[in-house]
């Protein structure tokens, strides 16, 4: 069963109960969730005028293929009242696909590994929580070490309020 690494963020509404029935809804939806890491709050990146978001990243084993996946997401983002008309708007929940498994797809609506992972720290942060070690199968180096080279300022760890 393949582990799929996926980034989660929100940054309208409220955003820890977006997190929080999103996952729900994945793990109804075939994805069993195997780690979660802690949750940051960000600056939003080619947003003017929006809320911060809360980041995490989870890892999950599922049966579903990567097309598959990404149906998935799209039908939790929407149950969630995503609308995906314009770009870079405000969001109650976001789901990438980052890693499935070490796959390298490049497809019709399907890039796998997510093409701007390694320019993102605000997901390189969380990812990197729960797996340190994990290799970027085109870039040839650990997530650890993708992070490391980009700027994690404005990235803070976000406390229950």
């Amino acid at each position: 069963m393949p582990r799929v690494y996926t980034g989660v963020g929100s940054n309208l509404g409220r955003r820890p109960e977006h997190i929080r029935r999103g996952l729900k809804m994945l793990e109804q939806r075939g994805f069993r969730i195997v780690k979660r890491s802690r949750i940051y709050e960000t600056k939003p990146v080619n947003m003017a005028n929006t809320g911060d978001f809360l980041n995490l990243a989870i890892a999950a084993d599922t049966r579903h293929s990567p097309t598959r996946c990404l149906s998935e997401f799209r039908a939790v983002e929407t149950a969630l009242g995503r609308g995906r008309h314009l770009r870079n708007t405000p969001r109650t929940l976001d789901l990438d696909l980052l890693f499935y498994g070490n796959r390298i797809i490049h497809a019709p609506g399907v890039t796998i590994p997510h093409p701007r992972l390694h320019e993102r720290a605000f997901v390189l942060k969380p990812l990197t929580d729960i797996a340190p070690g994990l290799v970027h199968p085109t870039m040839h180096q650990r997530v650890a070490t993708l992070l490391k080279a980009r700027s994690q300022e404005g990235i803070r760890r976000w406390k229950t309020r």
